[in-house]
């Protein structure tokens, strides 16, 4: 299975000591919890037994349904409108010993819920869904999601009193048919516990004690996998079963201040008991107002107040009222750095605030705004429905010649619903170079000139035109005996970007492009068309579950003409399987291993099952790394995966139809 490959780790671990990058992202919207309610036709009754011989993430297999495709049959990308899910998601939830849990909760999400993923999607720029599905499992451990949208990569978590929380990546969704998820394995955890008392050592009753995961990068504290408890009359806590991976626990109680600590690292092993006892003081408070440029209050502006410097932190936030006050309690005494957030406004910070500060002034600028008009340019009629995307077109590196332009995206968008004439209005825009890209049902997508944005004014009003671009057509053949292949993905990708920016998942959503991205699928007899693309470079991305992966580049779309790019051949390609053992020979259980050629911009990824083995199937014939490590969540941190990937990393020649096997010991 495709993935980002590990050494972006490596980039995390630069973003987590520079924690004040936070400072120019907006928090995540709130998630929306959708129950899903298991009925008698559950995975327990479509499955035969509980627990399959391998436990490894699925491959796009899964994408597989029951009915041959038509020809061309579209995948929803970036001009459909969102649709209602058809496809099912499926799986079991069982203990280390391999038997059901009952009445775990599952939740699916293309959102991560805990460990290094959350700050790998915030690192790469992945817009949050905001939607979360949520089931129990039955008493065979089962548990079923219906009306899943499409989609490449799933977060499904498991969670349960009795054990730690788990959670598997990767997870493809098809538009229809049922996909088997990977078993969700629960264990026992780490206890955590101790005491809450003010300074003259008195205990606090009813204190409120989070567990955090140390991976958030937004401004908000709570992480979706949060830990809550409270203090009895004692001012004692526990935790039970925490995961594993490094944490921010933090307490806090009315008229106290609220204390964050960031040195917590737990194995999550059964056994491990961990205690630390929160001393706390009277909480002190942040005064101030919000106004605007006129004097104006600022009305629901999001107000922060954040200290760093040590293990021990304090922090909090409100909302400025009608008159644009606020008022931040329980904070410690200590400087802080004051972050506001308001929309139509320019974020704005302020340092060096002292908690009892009753007086604080911040001074917000209004950030300029575009309109502009959609329409059909063949008739002029106005599209109603649409959506307009800000994209800040990179300056950083000189554009020479005719070297294409290179565009970022941001968080300044719009959905546009039965619009009557067209119009669109985007709100906080910053000044800076920019372009608007326009994406609706029927049409290709459009990019605009790029435009400049200076403070006190913004563009003239846009005028974007539609058309119905042109297409891209082939027919897709098996490489050994010539046979058409069904159901094979093709998938739109910008030709003018770097190989890498426009083939690596990881770096897709840091980047916006210019083209068109769409997904079709081949028919019964090979032939596939995507239609309704933007003029301009592509290259066509070939996926086929029994295939390796093919391209096709320098593919020139032509406004209002077909390119048929003629047979696209795949072959199976090889496969590489083994064992991954630790320092002391014992098979390492979910163990990331990862298999990749820096040259040939080719990455895979497979997770080992209980007994350390993994298989990696239709592999590009070539020259690879093959390594592994601990999985996401393990105790370790980013650093110590690296180390130990390249520990473990060997050599390995990969030929057409043929099986490697080679062996990885890791922790030596």
């Amino acid at each position: 299975m495709k993935s980002k490959p590990l050494i972006f780790a490596l980039a995390l671990v630069a973003l987590l000591v520079t924690a004040f990058v936070v400072f120019t992202r907006k928090g995540p919207e709130p998630t929306e919890d959708v129950a899903a309610v298991n009925s008698d036709d559950s995975a327990a009754n479509t499955a035969s037994a509980p627990a399959p011989e391998r436990v490894s993430a699925p491959r796009i297999e899964d994408e597989r349904t029951d009915a041959a495709p038509e020809a061309g049959e579209d995948i929803p990308g970036e001009v459909e409108e969102p649709t209602t899910g058809n496809a099912r998601v499926v799986g079991f939830v069982l203990s280390a010993a391999q038997k059901p849990v009952e009445g775990a909760t599952v939740k699916l999400s293309m959102d991560a819920m805990m460990g290094e993923s959350l700050a790998m999607d915030w690192f790469a720029n992945k817009e949050a869904s905001g939607k979360r599905l949520t089931t129990t499992t039955d008493a065979k451990g089962a548990y079923t999601f219906r009306g899943v949208d499409p989609g490449r990569n799933y977060y499904v978590m498991a969670n349960h009193p009795e054990y730690s929380a788990v959670q598997e990546e990767g997870l493809r969704v098809p538009k229809s048919g049922e996909v088997r998820a990977p078993d969700l394995i629960l264990r026992a955890g780490s206890v955590f516990r101790g005491y809450v008392s003010d300074t003259t050592g008195a205990p606090i009753a009813d204190a409120e004690v989070n567990i955090d995961s140390a991976y958030m990068m937004s401004f908000e504290m709570a992480s979706p996998d949060r830990l809550t408890a409270r203090t009895d009359g004692q001012g004692f806590f526990e935790f039970k079963n925490v995961s594993p991976g490094p944490r921010i626990v933090s307490a806090w109680a009315d008229g106290f201040e609220r204390q964050i600590h960031h040195d917590r690292t737990f194995t999550g092993e059964e056994g491990e008991v961990q205690e630390m006892n929160f001393t706390l003081n009277l909480g002190q408070p942040i005064v101030g107002r919000v106004f605007g440029p006129d004097n104006e209050p600022v009305v629901g502006a999001k107000v922060y107040a954040i200290n760093y410097g040590s293990n021990v932190q304090s922090r909090g936030d409100t909302l400025s009222d009608e008159q644009g006050n606020f008022q931040i309690n329980g904070l410690a005494q200590s400087s802080y750095i004051l972050m506001v957030q308001a929309k139509g406004y320019r974020m704005a910070r302020q340092n060096r605030v002292s908690a009892g500060d009753v007086n604080v002034e911040l001074a917000m600028l209004r950030q300029s705004s575009l309109s502009g008009r959609v329409y059909d340019l063949a008739t002029n009629a106005p599209v109603r429905d649409f959506k307009v995307n800000l994209l800040h077109v990179n300056t950083a590196i000189p554009i020479q010649g005719s070297a294409p332009m290179t565009y970022e995206p941001t968080e300044v968008r719009e959905t546009v619903k039965g619009s009557e004439d067209g119009s669109f209005t985007l709100v906080g825009v910053d000044p800076g170079t920019f372009a608007v890209k326009v994406t609706a049902s029927g049409y290709a997508s459009t990019v605009t000139d790029s435009f400049t944005v200076v403070d006190g004014s913004g563009a003239p009003p846009l005028s974007i035109g539609l058309t119905k671009g042109g297409s891209i057509r082939g027919r897709v053949l098996d490489g050994a005996t010539g046979k058409p292949i069904a159901g094979a993905t093709i998938a739109t990708r910008d030709g003018d970007l770097p190989e890498a920016m426009a083939t690596d998942p990881f770096l897709q959503d840091m980047i916006a492009a210019r083209a068109t991205e769409r997904k079709v699928r081949s028919g019964a007899d090979g032939l596939f068309e995507a239609k309704l693309l933007n003029p301009g470079r592509y290259r066509l991305q070939v996926e086929h579950p029994d295939y390796t992966a093919g391209w096709v580049v320098d593919v020139v779309v032509i406004q209002g003409q077909p390119n048929d790019v003629g047979s696209v051949q795949l072959l199976p390609g090889g496969s590489v399987e083994g064992k991954v053992v630790d320092a002391t020979g014992a098979p390492c259980t979910r163990c990331m291993v990862s298999l990749f050629s820096v040259a040939a911009n080719e990455q895979y990824q497979d997770r080992t099952d209980g007994e350390g083995r993994f298989s990696i199937p239709h592999v590009r014939p070539g020259d690879y790394r093959l390594a592994a490590a601990r999985s996401s969540g393990a105790p370790s941190d980013a650093i110590d995966q690296i180390v130990e990937q390249q520990g473990s990393e060997v050599q390995v020649r990969v030929l057409e139809g043929q099986t490697t096997s080679r062996d990885l010991a890791i922790g030596n």
